[in-house]
C-alpha cells in the first residue's frame, strides 16, 4: 500500500511536468533554429542540472517530502459531437504556462488545480541561472524536464531539440488546430498512462449523461460505480488514476484500458469508442499500441519531439526569462544600442522617435562613474531620473527602492508589446496584469504620466480620420478638440510632427489629464478608453483623480514604485554597466 501510494505521487509529478512541456501551439509545426546541441558550448551542464533536479524531486515526493502533485490535465480537448480529441492552443512552446498574473494560463479551466510542479521548475531555473546566467530558457527547461520525467518513470528516451526562447504573454483562450496527425493524437494521449484527474473533468460521464442514459454507455459499469462513490458529494477536486490498474508506470496499459471501456476521460475513451468517421483510424492505433508496447514507446518519443517543435520562439524573438514566473522587467535594456548581438529596443514602434533623453542618461552615468565607478546601475539611473523629472514638474515625491542591476540583452519583441496608443481598455488591462500591475488603479494612475510630454501625429491621426477602419473620426473624441488636433495633424501630413498630450497644462505634472478625459479631450485612444469604454471599471478612478489631485499623486507614487519593482535584477544577476549603451566587455 505504501509503495503504491508513493509511486502514484511520484508519477503525478512527472505528469505535472508533462502538462507544461506538451504545449499545444498554433498554426504549423516549425523546427526553426532548434538543435540537439544548442547548449553544448554555452551551458554544457544544462541537461545534467535538469535531470538531477527532476530526479531529486521525484524521489522526495515518493518519500512524502513533497506534497502530491495533481496529474496531467487533458492535452486533448473534445468536441461533444466528435469524440476524437482535437489539439488546440493559442501559442507555441514558449513557457507561457509558467507566467503568474491575473491572466495566467495556470488559472485556465484545464490547468486550475491540475497543472502543478511549478516549484520544481523554479528550482531547476535557479540552478541554471547560477551555472549559466541568462542562457537556458524556461521553455527548454520544460521540454527537458518532461523528457527526464518520462524516462525516470520507465518511458522512452528521446532527443530534445533545444534553443527555444520564452514568450512574453500568457493566454487562457481556447486552443486552435495545429499540424499534428492522428498518430500524434493517439500516441500523445498515451501520456495519460501516468497521473491522476479531478472528478470535475469526468463527472459528466457519471450521471445525466444523455436523455437515454444516466451513465456514459462507453464507461465500464464497475469503474463507473467506483467513480461515483469517489466523487459523490465532493467539490470536484477528488482525484482518480488516469490509468486504472497501472497508474505508477509509463507503459501501454492505458490503451488496454480503452479496449475494456476503462478510459477515465471521455476524450480518452473516444479514441476507441467514438462513432464518427475518424474513429476507425484511432481504433486501429489503440489496438496496435495495446498489443505492442515497444511501438508505443518509440512513437511517443517521436511525437514528443514533434510536439515540442510547434512554433517555438527562436533567435531574437521572446526572451530568456530570469524568473520563469514573470517576464524580465526593469533592467535598463532600453538604453542598449544596436550591436552584432543586440537589436535595440530604441527602435521598437512605441519607442522610436518617442523615447528620448538618452544623452542625459549618458551624462549622469559618466558623472557617477567618475564618483563611484562600477557601483550605480543604469536601471537605477532611470528610476531616479523618472522620480526627479516628475518632482521638478510639480508632481509628487516618493522614495525609490534601489539596488537594481543591468540586463545584458535587449528585447525588441517585448518592447513592441508595450501598451499601445491604439489599445482598447481590454488590451491595456491585459498588458498591465501580465506584468503584475493592478489592471485598474495602476493602469489609471500611470496613464496620468501623459499629463505632460509630446506625441507624434502618427499616433493621433487614425482617431481623426479613420477610427478602427470606419473612415470616420472616433466618436468618443470631442468635436472641438478634434478640429484643433486636425490643424496640428492634417490628413496626409507629417506623421512625426509633435503635439501636446495635455492641451490644458502641457508642461506641468498635475491632474488636468483626467479633467481632459471627462471633457472627451484625451489625445490618445488609449487615454480616452479609461473613461469612455463601455462599462469601464476604470471610469470611477478617472473621476476620483479628476476631482482630487492629492489622490492622483498618492496613487501615482505607489504605482511608480510597483512598476519599478517589476522583475528587477539584483545580487549577482546581470551586471552594472560602465556605459549604459553597451554591455560590459563589448
Amino acid at each position: 500500500m505504501g509503495r503504491n501510494s508513493s509511486c502514484r505521487d511520484t508519477n503525478a509529478l512527472v505528469a505535472a511536468l508533462l502538462v507544461a512541456a506538451l504545449c499545444l501551439g498554433a498554426a504549423a509545426v516549425a523546427r526553426g533554429q532548434l538543435t540537439d546541441d544548442f547548449y553544448d558550448d554555452c551551458c554544457p551542464q544544462a541537461e545534467d542540472i535538469v535531470k538531477a533536479r527532476a530526479s531529486a524531486a521525484m524521489k522526495a515526493e515518493a518519500h512524502g517530502r513533497l506534497p502530491a502533485q495533481a496529474p496531467l490535465p487533458r492535452l486533448l480537448r473534445q468536441r461533444t459531437s466528435r469524440p476524437t480529441p482535437t489539439l488546440q492552443s493559442p501559442f507555441g512552446c514558449d513557457g507561457s504556462i509558467l507566467l503568474d498574473g491575473s491572466n495566467s494560463e495556470k488559472l485556465a479551466g484545464p490547468n486550475l488545480n491540475s497543472a502543478r510542479g511549478y516549484e520544481v521548475v523554479d528550482a531547476i531555473k535557479a540552478d541554471l541561472e547560477k551555472a549559466c546566467p541568462g542562457v537556458v530558457s524556461c521553455a527548454d527547461v520544460l521540454a527537458l524536464a518532461a523528457k527526464y520525467g518520462v524516462l525516470l518513470s520507465g518511458g522512452p528516451d528521446y532527443d530534445v531539440l533545444l534553443g527555444r526562447r520564452d514568450g512574453l504573454v500568457a493566454n487562457q483562450s481556447r486552443f486552435k488546430d495545429v499540424g499534428l496527425n492522428i498518430t500524434d493524437v493517439v500516441v500523445l494521449s498515451g501520456a495519460h498512462t501516468i497521473g491522476r484527474a479531478r472528478c470535475a473533468l469526468f463527472s459528466n460521464r457519471l450521471s445525466n449523461f444523455s436523455a437515454v442514459s444516466s451513465v456514459d454507455p462507453t464507461l465500464d459499469a464497475s469503474l463507473a460505480s467506483s467513480l461515483q462513490s469517489l466523487c459523490r458529494g465532493g467539490d470536484g477536486n477528488q482525484t482518480a488514476a488516469l490509468d486504472a490498474g497501472s497508474a505508477d508506470a509509463f507503459d501501454n496499459h492505458y490503451f488496454q484500458n480503452l479496449l475494456n471501456q476503462k478510459g477515465l476521460l471521455s476524450s480518452d475513451q473516444g479514441l476507441f469508442s467514438g462513432a464518427d468517421a475518424g474513429a476507425n483510424a484511432t481504433k486501429a492505433l489503440v489496438r496496435a499500441y495495446s498489443a505492442d508496447p515497444e511501438r508505443f514507446l518509440c512513437d511517443f518519443g517521436r511525437s514528443m519531439v514533434k510536439m515540442g517543435n510547434i512554433r517555438p520562439l527562436t533567435g531574437s524573438a521572446g526572451q530568456i526569462r530570469w524568473n520563469c514566473r514573470a517576464v524580465n522587467g526593469c533592467d535598463g535594456s532600453i538604453l542598449l544600442d544596436n550591436s552584432s548581438s543586440i537589436v535595440s529596443e530604441k527602435f521598437a514602434t512605441p519607442n522610436n522617435n518617442s523615447a528620448r533623453g538618452y544623452p542625459v542618461v549618458d551624462a549622469v552615468k559618466a558623472a557617477l562613474e567618475e564618483a563611484c565607478p562600477g557601483v550605480v546601475s543604469c536601471a537605477d539611473i532611470l528610476a531616479i531620473a523618472a522620480k526627479i523629472s516628475v518632482e521638478l514638474s510639480g508632481g509628487p515625491r516618493w522614495r525609490v527602492p534601489l539596488g537594481r542591476r543591468d540586463g545584458t540583452t535587449a528585447n525588441i519583441t517585448a518592447a513592441n508589446n508595450l501598451p499601445s496608443p491604439f489599445d482598447n481598455l481590454t488590451a491595456l488591462q491585459h498588458k498591465f496584469g501580465a506584468v503584475g500591475l493592478d489592471a485598474t488603479t495602476d493602469l489609471v494612475a500611470l496613464s496620468g504620466a501623459h499629463t505632460f510630454g509630446r506625441v507624434q501625429c502618427q499616433f493621433v491621426a487614425p482617431r481623426l480620420y479613420n477610427f478602427s477602419g470606419t473612415g470616420s473620426p472616433d466618436p468618443a473624441l470631442d468635436g472641438g478638440y478634434r478640429a484643433l488636433l486636425s490643424l496640428r495633424c492634417p490628413r496626409g501630413g507629417d506623421g512625426s510632427a509633435l503635439g501636446d498630450l495635455d492641451p490644458a497644462t502641457p508642461d506641468a505634472f498635475d491632474s488636468s489629464y483626467y479633467a481632459n478625459l471627462e471633457a472627451r479631450r484625451g489625445t490618445l485612444q488609449s487615454d480616452q478608453e479609461l473613461l469612455s469604454a463601455p462599462g469601464a471599471p476604470t471610469a470611477a478612478i478617472v473621476s476620483q483623480f479628476a476631482g482630487s489631485q492629492k489622490a492622483f499623486f498618492r496613487s501615482f507614487a505607489r504605482s511608480m514604485v510597483s512598476m519599478g519593482n517589476i522583475e528587477v535584477l539584483t545580487g549577482s544577476q546581470g551586471e552594472v554597466r560602465r556605459n549604459c549603451r553597451v554591455v560590459n566587455g563589448s
